[in-house]
C-alpha cells in the first residue's frame, strides 16, 4: 500500500492545489498525510484572521435588461450540469471526494459569467451578495471534500446532506430570497439546486441481519466491541462473491447458523449511516482484511464454530487485520 505526503504553506493550499489528486489516492485505498505549515496568519504576533471571499466586481457598460439578467440566472444553473445528483452514485470516500470536485469545478466555472456581468440597477447589492454566498459555497464543498481524505464522510448521500445543512448553504437560500424580491416590477427566480436541508441520519440494520444469506451447516459468530456497527463479509478465498454478509451493531454479538464448509477470506466495513441501497456506511467508515483466511469443516456429526471478537485491539481483536480498498470488499 502506498503512503502520500501532502505539504501546504497555508491552510486550503493542498485542497486547492491537489485535491482531486489526493481523492484519486484515497479511491485507490493510499495512506493520505497533510502537513500545512502555518496557521493563515500574516506573521508573529498578528491574529488569526479566518479566511472571507472577497469579490472584486468593477464591470463597465450598461446595465443588463431584466431578462438578459434571468437568463444569466437560467445559464448559472445550467452550468453546474448534473450538480449535487453527482453525488448519489459515490459511495466510498475516493468516489466521494472526486464527484465533489468535480461538482466544485463547475461550480467555479458557472460563477464566473455572474462575477463579470453588470446586474440591473435594482439588483446591485443583491446580486453581489449571491456571488459572495456562491463563493462561500464553494470553499464549504473543498471542506467537504477535504472530510473524505480522513474517511469522515464516505457517501454521497452524507456528502449532500453535510453542505445543504451547512451555514454557506442557509445563507445561500436567504440571499436568492432577497434577490427574487428586490425588484417589485420583476420576479426574478434561480433554480433550486441545492438539496433539502436535513437531520443528520443514522440508519441501521437490525443486529444479526443477513445482508447475504448463506447455505451450509458451520457457526460464526461476531462480538462486536468497537464504538460503531460493523458488518463482516466472508467469501472463498480469491473470489469477490461473499458468502456472508451479516451486520452487527456496535455493543453487541450476532451469529450466522448456516455457513458452508469452505476457506474463507475475511473482511470488515465500519461506521455510521449504513446505506441499503449502496451496500455501505456513510460516515466515519474503515474497511479491513483480516491477515489470516478461516477455515470452517463439517461431518455428518460435527461443524465448526468460528468466533470473531472485535475491537479489542487496534488488530481487530483475535485476529490480526490490515487495512483494505473499499472497492475490494466482496459483495
Amino acid at each position: 500500500m502506498r503512503s502520500v505526503l501532502a505539504v501546504g504553506a497555508h491552510p486550503d493550499d493542498i485542497e486547492l492545489g491537489c485535491g482531486g489528486a489526493l481523492a484519486a489516492h484515497r479511491a485507490a485505498g493510499h495512506t493520505l498525510t497533510m502537513l500545512v505549515l502555518s496557521d493563515g496568519g500574516n506573521g508573529p504576533g498578528t491574529a488569526r484572521h479566518a479566511a472571507s471571499p472577497s469579490v472584486s466586481l468593477s464591470p463597465t457598460g450598461p446595465p443588463l435588461t431584466p431578462e438578459a439578467y434571468q437568463a444569466a440566472l437560467d445559464a448559472f444553473t445550467a452550468g453546474l450540469g448534473k450538480g449535487f445528483a453527482g453525488l448519489d452514485d459515490a459511495h466510498t470516500p475516493g468516489t466521494v471526494g472526486a464527484a465533489i470536485g468535480t461538482l466544485h469545478e463547475a461550480l467555479v466555472s458557472a460563477l464566473l459569467p455572474l462575477k463579470t456581468l453588470f446586474p440591473p440597477d435594482a439588483l446591485r447589492e443583491p446580486h453581489h451578495a449571491l456571488v459572495r454566498q456562491l463563493e462561500t459555497l464553494g470553499d464549504e464543498l473543498l471542506s467537504t471534500q477535504l472530510s473524505t481524505l480522513s474517511s469522515r464522510i464516505c457517501g454521497g448521500s452524507s456528502a449532500a446532506a453535510e453542505i445543504a445543512r451547512s451555514g454557506p448553504a442557509d445563507g445561500l437560500r436567504t440571499t436568492i430570497q432577497n434577490l427574487a424580491t428586490a425588484d417589485p416590477a420583476h420576479a426574478y427566480k434561480m433554480a433550486q439546486f441545492l438539496p433539502p436541508s436535513t437531520p443528520v441520519a443514522n440508519r441501521q440494520l437490525g443486529n444479526g441481519n443477513l445482508i447475504k444469506k448463506p447455505r451450509g451447516v458451520n457457526t460464526v459468530k461476531v462480538e462486536n466491541r468497537y464504538p460503531n456497527d460493523v458488518v463482516i463479509s466472508m467469501a472463498p478465498a480469491g473470489s469477490k462473491n461473499a458468502s456472508l454478509i451479516m451486520y452487527v451493531r456496535s455493543g453487541q454479538t450476532a451469529s450466522a447458523n448456516s455457513v458452508p464448509d469452505g476457506t474463507y477470506d475475511v473482511f470488515l466495513a465500519r461506521g455510521a449511516d449504513w446505506d441499503a441501497g449502496a451496500k455501505a456506511f456513510t460516515r466515519d467508515c474503515g474497511y479491513q482484511k483480516f491477515d489470516q483466511t478461516v477455515a470452517l469443516k463439517s461431518t455428518s456429526r460435527q461443524y465448526t464454530v468460528e468466533t470473531f471478537t472485535l475491537g479489542v485491539t487496534d488488530g481487530g481483536g483475535n485476529l490480526k487485520s490490515d487495512d483494505a480498498d473499499p472497492g475490494s470488499f466482496p459483495g
